[in-house]
């Protein structure tokens, strides 16, 4: 199947191959063609940041507005998260086989719809779906802008660009939670999604003109059955078993609880299975067994873990603590 390739500065002939054993050759400096794909990018990034991070801030007002627990209120942040986790390494394996722009405008599409049932919800139910839609555009949007921006410069280049992304979930982080609450407490927690829907709006106006991508060549029944489709199932279905039960466990129920130890054992079991499919299975893994044998892969994993469980925990945390015990208002 031919790779998919990225014009970068509108130059014709400088295409660059995503999984190459060599850099792509790419033009020495970037069109403007470059920079705008690039700064969509840069711009759905900040807007997963910014709704991520600030409806943390908001939820006792949620809860009290849509008459849900305080359980409830905080699984509208865990829905995101959950299917952002789980559909990452999906979106980037169907890229290979559809093509980036088609998987990243359905990232897009998966986001907005998820904000505006979010924003129109009525209780505590709906706002679960709302949020959990959202997550698997999250997920999508996160990890096909790496691989997008992996196809669109060097290795050499890439720490750079790499690090321009990351600043837009940095900023993100940090202005989230003021932004949503001053929404919460001066107009509507309702804003929060609604004010993301014009920046999808424009990122769906310009991705298709400026992120030029040859599409992929070949009949549509031949790409689904390149997909892994058992090994998405078993990869999805295993790791939520696993993260669930992780989120009732000393919370809804005791860890010990047949609730918490079953589906955490299946969920290992499933995992186990997907390693096992994804070795001996005919079709191409959505993860390979090799990104996982470099130690220096290993070290930025587990770097990656670690930033994730304080950054989360700490930003649903301290909005119990600053509400409860401290009386503080969003």
């Amino acid at each position: 199947m031919e790779e998919e390739r990225l014009e970068r500065g509108g130059g014709g002939r400088n295409r660059g191959r995503f999984g190459s054993g060599k850099d792509p050759v790419l033009p020495r400096k970037p069109g403007w063609r470059f920079y705008a794909a690039f700064g969509c990018l840069c711009v759905v990034n900040l807007v997963c940041a910014l709704d991520a991070t600030s409806l943390a801030v908001a939820l006792p007002i949620v809860a009290k507005d849509l008459h849900g627990t305080a359980i409830e209120a905080f699984w509208s942040g865990t829905s995101f998260l959950l299917t952002a986790t789980v559909f990452q390494p999906s979106f980037a394996s169907l890229s290979h086989v559809f093509g980036r722009k088609p998987m990243i405008l359905l990232a897009l599409t998966f986001f907005t719809a998820g904000g505006i049932i979010a924003a129109l919800s009525k209780d505590f139910a709906v706002l679960l779906v709302g949020r959990s839609v959202q997550g698997v555009g999250g997920g999508g949007i996160s990890a096909l802008t790496y691989v997008i921006v992996t196809d669109m410069v060097t290795l050499k280049e890439r720490g750079k660009w790499f690090g321009l992304i990351t600043m837009m979930w940095a900023f993100g982080s940090v202005v989230g939670p003021v932004i949503g609450g001053v929404l919460a407490v001066k107009v509507t927690w309702r804003w929060i999604f609604w004010i993301n829907i014009p920046f999808c709006g424009v990122a769906f106006l310009a991705i298709p003109p400026f992120l030029r991508l040859k599409p992929k060549e070949g009949r549509i029944v031949d790409k689904i059955k390149t997909v892994d489709w058992v090994g998405s199932f078993l990869f999805i279905a295993s790791l939520t078993s696993i993260l669930i039960p992780l989120t009732w466990g000393g919370v809804m129920y005791p860890w010990l609880s047949w609730r918490v130890t079953i589906p955490l054992q299946t969920g290992i079991l499933g995992l186990v299975l997907f390693i096992v499919w994804s070795n001996y299975s005919s079709v191409e893994p959505i993860l390979r067994g090799s990104l996982f044998k470099d130690p220096t892969a290993l070290a930025s994993y587990f770097g990656t873990i670690v930033h994730g469980m304080f950054l989360w925990s700490t930003l649903y945390y301290m909005v119990s603590f600053c509400h409860e015990p401290v009386a503080h208002s969003p």
